[in-house]
């Protein structure tokens, strides 16, 4: 029977490294799962859209996924993204993706631009769900047109393959409603949205997916642990950490291109030792060369650590 406290944690939403030619650098991949591990995550969620998912064809994801297996401890949980343009593409993603080493399947709503209903959306995440070899973890995103409604999950937080969920919303109210709605479930609900991450807590959220867990996974786990511990006064100073850190999505010119946003990981693993490239998979994106200095400013700003290893 499946638990889902034998899941969540701190999850670092991982970028997918590149090579100069464009291609997938799986030892790239391994590396940045090992640093992750090092700082404790208890798992790593590749192949979502931090990792560029809709531009990686299937056997690139599985290398990928592959290649987070080896940079992994034994422990922990690689949630893989399986959403694709087909119902039967999933399935299968979630075979290969098993067995590779995956432990969860995330599923985000269908990627195009239409909308769904509710019944649609339900019958959706059923199907994957009644199909998949991994347990599913649904993905809900505030960019996506269609959302996953609270009906939704309301009908399928007891489903045996449905782990749970991941919401990434612009308001913090969908989170409480849905941590109410599901507080005495076995339903896993983590946080995407890196600025709720400790109201999310207070509230019961079972995990923290964050996509500055590639550039400063310690920064949660230690959230996370002061939690658990109680420890108001280490709790406020990560938190102040975090909150100052969040302050580069402001940064990031995403109107202009999306590419800025793993662009700006990649740089910010490069001030701190950790890369020496931020290769992009997109042909044609050139950044502004004046960004890279504004983003160093910042992070000089806030004190961000720079060449320090665990």
């Amino acid at each position: 029977m499946m638990n889902a406290n034998n899941f969540g944690g701190v999850i670092a939403v991982l970028v997918t490294p590149y090579r100069e030619n464009g291609e997938i650098d799986p030892e790239g991949m391994t590396s940045l799962c090992r640093r992750v591990a090092q700082a404790g995550c208890q798992g790593v969620f590749v192949a979502g859209s931090t990792g560029d998912m809709p531009l990686l064809n299937r056997e690139e994801r599985v290398a990928l996924v592959e290649a987070a297996r080896r940079g992994c401890s034994a422990d922990m949980k690689i949630y893989a993204g399986v959403t694709d343009y087909s119902l039967g593409d999933m399935v299968e993603n979630a075979r290969r993706f098993a067995d590779v080493g995956a432990d969860v399947a995330v599923v985000m709503p269908p990627l195009m631009f239409f909308k769904y209903s509710e019944p649609e959306m339900t019958a959706y995440f059923r199907t994957v769900a009644d199909q998949s070899v991994l347990p599913v973890l649904m993905y809900n995103h505030m960019r996506l047109s269609t959302p996953v409604y609270p009906e939704t999950i309301r009908k399928l937080m007891s489903h045996p393959n449905i782990l749970g969920m991941k919401e990434t919303w612009q308001t913090i109210d969908r989170t409480l409603a849905i941590l109410e709605m599901t507080r005495d479930e076995d339903f896993l609900f983590i946080q995407g949205r890196e600025a709720f991450a400790l109201e999310s807590l207070r509230h019961g959220a079972q995990g923290l997916m964050a996509a500055l867990g590639n550039v400063a996974p310690e920064y949660y786990v230690q959230l996370w642990h002061a939690f658990r511990a109680g420890d108001e006064v280490k709790i406020a100073s990560v938190n102040e950490k975090l909150d100052q850190l969040c302050g580069v999505f402001d940064l990031m010119p995403m109107e202009e291109s999306f590419s800025y946003f793993g662009y700006t990981l990649k740089k910010m693993m490069q001030y701190r030792g950790w890369s020496d490239n931020a290769n992009n998979r997109i042909p044609g994106f050139v950044p502004d060369p004046r960004f890279e200095e504004q983003l160093f400013r910042f992070l000089r700003e806030i004190d961000f650590p720079t060449c320090s290893f665990f």
